[in-house]
């Protein structure tokens, strides 16, 4: 195997900030051959030697990639052919944006006597065809030498020679040629557009690659380029992402396999926390040298070894009273029930899901509200022991006097365990009880961050429960306390844009199982909030068995490295393959469930699954993972039943764009649906907006499914947002209007007259069902006082929550599939789908045989 710098000899990177002052100093120049880290080096042999031969994936948790300048250079001079680079426009990483960050970073090599690599591989952002430049000279360069330097670009330009093409537009698309360059403001027209591209980099594939349906979408999109001479390198930065064995197989690729756990265990600990340490005695070189290592000084300090295993518990554990008897008591009750003899299905269902989270609730039980959603579609945030008060007053209904009995103990037995924990002191009291309730230690850990975690590092508060975050986020406000971000654990385990290596994590408990790699993400430090007794336990057994999985981990990532060096021919010399318990193997069943590409786990979950299965605990994650599947169902067919209800409809006659067949619909007039009116306009309104002529959009062609679906599947959002919480408001409101024969000034009169402070077009869009939501809480509460509804009232603020959560997402997928259809209804069956980019197929499968143009519409 050759070393990377073979490839690329001289390899140099000037100072930036450098002035002129230093240009004969050492540190002016800095060759990079000798300066970067060990992983990045072991990195950059296996890319040089290998991208020629096959695919490769990295992973590397980190967001950013930062060798792309080196990665690119190295493939356009050896290869003669084009880079795209597939990086992120988002602001805030080094004081520039990540394209920006590559941008300068590449414009800064050089080579054999200082010549810029620019001046023979151009590099700029692609928009629209156009390739425009953004080079940039370190500030030692006046402004007479800048000038050459540009000149001498445009008259190469029709050199063709490999370009540098970074794109960051948000509707990814393989660019095969670009028609014009704009150097500063002079725009070169280019007599060879074509574009001889060899290499595709994707930077943060989570991004684009993050639930089951983008994961085939993505697939499917770069298959037909999977034949061609192009290469592709995949950057996961979740090391743990259950879809890189998908993609993996699926593209032939080589997995480069880092995370922080394989790092600190190999011998390359000790090289790279030498060379970490020599590079502090050099302050301008550690100016340019860190910009361009795959790895950081923070992953190898003395805090981060020997806090390799980050997570523990906080001392002192949580007093538990009589819970410790009731919860076993609860149990002993659960064995006993026939669920299938129970004829409140749902009220058992919720019932059980409320008490195996008791254990794990960061907020107190008296201030919490579960959701119910019965028979007839009508679903509620309740509080404990009001949904427990309904639950025994349905018990009559049960057939068998025995689960009758059964369950009333049960409820009894769930009171029981509110008031017990409910008997803690309310954190900001002072004569209160003795003993301190989890709520309560969550807020003192928040305010005294330093004291707990020993770094200012800001905490991120994960909750387990629909309802939790909106609770703890309203008691952050009211004991002002900052530095603090509380997230569902669903959404932070598909949180992509955080560094989490930037933050603490906090947690009310033993992890449920299916999120368990969040434990080995690169926290600082992850603390969890325990009681005493079997909760102490569990949360034990949990630690206790990241030692086991380490080798795991590190067995699965040293056969991909062993993989490629015997492809290569050649013999470790990494330290990784040597560092390894050779005795440790990974249980054949896990082990071939991660050779079979349709498994949709990662193996951390299946090696924590496969621990616990014979544990006591066992029952406690499974059983509570079986009842949320079924309370989601029960919901769905919930929210169907409340469509079905007796509502006025206006019918439809419609023509399908597509096929051209007639179809009948009848709309319930309090919803709303995505439609482009006659002015090309992509809407979403009431039925009663939508005139002859126009176009319907419904999500695969099914009426119920609306934009908001297509959100939900695409990014993979079932456990992460409350869809009945964000339309419910709508629903209500808009049959609120027509119920009673309002319109738009009139209503606007009545919502002012509870409180409001809006105008005529603001609240019209409200009852015309055009927006997600209000853009203040405060409207949505104001809403409920208007139309009487104690639910909007008492949950305003979760629901505002749930709504806040995906409005920016909802915003663009409403830009993209507004494109979509207006050229699939301008240009009929003409438009060619794989010209469309990654997120427009997304789109367009989902919307392509659902578009009908209306030709009757019928009022009842």
């Amino acid at each position: 195997m050759k070393n990377w710098k073979s490839f690329v000899s001289n390899l140099g990177a000037y100072n930036y900030n450098s002035t002129r002052e230093d240009k004969d100093k050492p540190d002016y120049k800095i060759p990079l051959g000798d300066n970067l880290s060990p992983t990045t080096n072991i990195f950059l042999d296996l890319f040089s030697n290998l991208i020629t031969e096959k695919n490769l994936i990295l992973s590397f948790p980190d967001n950013v990639l930062k060798p792309i300048p080196i990665l690119a250079h190295i493939f356009a001079k050896n290869q003669k052919k084009s880079v795209l680079i597939f990086t992120s426009h988002h602001r805030g990483f080094k004081n520039r944006n990540v394209k920006e960050f590559h941008n300068l970073n590449y414009c800064m090599l050089y080579h054999y006597a200082g010549s810029f690599v620019f001046y023979t591989n151009i590099i700029g952002a692609i928009r629209k065809g156009v390739l425009k430049t953004d080079i940039k000279f370190p500030k030692s360069a006046g402004k007479k030498k800048i000038a050459i330097e540009k000149q001498n670009l445009i008259d190469r330009l029709e050199m063709n020679e490999p370009k540098i093409l970074l794109f960051t537009e948000d509707n990814l698309n393989i660019i095969e040629e670009i028609s014009e360059v704009q150097i500063d403001s002079k725009l070169s027209t280019l007599s060879d557009s074509s574009i001889d591209l060899g290499l595709v980099i994707f930077e943060n594939v989570d991004l684009y690659v993050n639930s089951k349906y983008t994961a085939e979408r993505f697939l499917k999109w770069i298959s037909k380029y999977l034949d061609s001479e192009i290469k592709f390198l995949f950057h996961f930065s979740n090391p743990n992402s259950k879809f890189i064995n998908l993609v993996k197989n699926k593209t032939n690729s080589f997995l480069i396999p880092f995370n922080k756990n394989l790092l600190l265990d190999s011998n390359l600990l000790s090289k790279s926390q030498e060379y970490y340490s020599n590079l502090e005695d050099f302050p301008k070189r550690k100016q340019v040298i860190p910009n361009y290592n795959l790895d950081s000084k923070i992953l190898f300090n003395s805090h981060s070894v020997d806090n390799k295993c980050n997570v523990s518990i906080v001392k002192p554990l949580l007093s538990l009273g009589n819970f410790q008897s009731l919860y076993g008591y609860g149990k002993s009750i659960l064995r006993n029930i026939d669920g299938n003899n129970v004829v409140n299905k749902r009220l058992f269902r919720v019932s059980q899901k409320l008490f195996y989270s008791f254990l794990d609730l960061s907020v107190s039980p008296l201030g919490y509200k579960v959701k119910y959603c019965a028979d007839n579609g009508d679903c509620k945030h309740l509080r404990l022991v009001h949904f427990l008060d309904i639950f025994k007053k349905n018990l009559y209904k049960e057939n068998d006097p025995s689960t009758q009995s059964l369950l009333n103990d049960f409820i009894d037995c769930l009171m029981s365990i509110i008031f017990e924990l409910g008997k803690s002191r309310h954190y900001g009291e002072k004569n209160s009880f003795n003993r301190i309730g989890k709520e309560y230690k969550i807020l003192d850990i928040a305010k005294n961050k330093k004291k707990y975690f020993g770094n200012d590092k800001d905490v991120i508060i994960c909750c387990y429960n629909s309802g939790e975050v909106a609770l703890l986020n309203e008691k952050l406000i009211k004991f002002n306390i900052s530095g603090v971000i509380v997230k569902n654990i669903h959404w932070l385990h598909k949180s992509l844009l955080v560094n989490k290596e930037d933050y603490n994590l906090l947690l009310p408990g033993a992890v449920p199982l299916k999120y368990f790699s969040e434990l080995f993400m690169p926290y600082d430090t992850i603390l969890i909030v325990s009681y005493e007794g079997y909760c102490y336990e569990k949360i034990s057994k949990q630690i206790e068995s990241i030692e086991y999985i380490n080798k795991a981990d590190d067995r699965f990532r040293i056969e991909s490295f062993k993989e490629m060096y015997e492809f290569l021919g050649h013999d470790d010399d990494t330290g990784f393959i040597e560092s390894i318990d050779k005795n440790f193997e990974i249980p054949t069943d896990i082990d071939k469930e991660l050779n079979d590409e349709s498994f949709e786990e990662d193996y951390i979950s299946l090696m924590i699954k496969d621990i616990f299965k014979s544990s006591k605990f066992n029952e406690d994650f499974e059983v509570s993972e079986k009842i949320e599947k079924e309370i989601e169902k029960d919901n769905r067919e919930s929210l169907e039943a409340e469509e079905n209800s007796g509502v006025k409809t206006i019918k439809f006659k419609l023509k399908n764009v597509e096929t051209g067949s007639v179809i009948y619909k009848k709309l319930p007039v309090n919803k709303s649906y995505n439609y482009l009116n006659d002015k090309s306009e992509f809407l979403e309104g009431a039925p009663k907006l939508i005139k002859e002529g126009n176009f319907l959009i419904f999500v695969e062609g099914d009426d119920k499914k609306r934009l908001l679906d297509v959100i939900i599947e695409i990014y993979d959002l079932d456990l992460a947002v409350d869809k009945n919480s964000i339309e419910y408001w709508k629903n209500k409101v808009m049959n609120f209007f027509i119920v009673n024969n309002l319109n738009y000034t009139s209503f606007n009169k009545k919502f002012n007259e509870v409180g409001g402070e809006k105008t005529i077009p603001a609240t019209s869009k409200w009852v015309k069902g055009e927006v997600l939501g209000p853009q203040n809480p405060h409207d949505l509460f104001l809403l409920g006082k208007l139309i009487e509804d104690d639910i909007l009232m008492e949950n305003y603020r979760f629901m505002f929550q749930e709504i806040e959560k995906i409005r920016t997402i909802h915003r663009l997928t409403g830009k993209r599939v507004n494109a979509i259809v207006k050229t699939i209804v301008n240009g009929k069956d003409s438009i060619d789908s794989t010209k469309l980019g990654y997120t427009g197929q997304l789109f367009y499968d989902k919307v392509k045989q659902g578009i009908y143009e209306v030709i009757e519409k019928t009022e009842d």
